[in-house]
């Protein structure tokens, strides 16, 4: 389900890009541990574990080599 536009706003980093932050809303409102993505260019910098968003966001290499039992 696509989130409303007010939880994308109160959910997600401003700095993100348009397209981006509705995925990011959407995995944090259903409370998603991990957000698993290719796409570095826009989600690098949000990799790190202090990166203080409330689902870690993860390569899918990371996710299958660290995350995964």
């Amino acid at each position: 389900m696509e989130p409303a536009p007010a939880d994308v706003e109160r959910l997600t980093p401003r700095d993100r890009s348009a397209k981006d932050r509705p995925l990011l809303a959407a995995a944090i409102a259903a409370r998603a541990t991990h957000f698993v993505t290719g796409d570095l260019a826009d989600f690098k910098r949000w990799m790190e574990p202090r990166a203080r968003l409330p689902c870690r966001i993860m390569t899918p290499r990371q996710f299958l080599t660290e995350a995964r039992p």
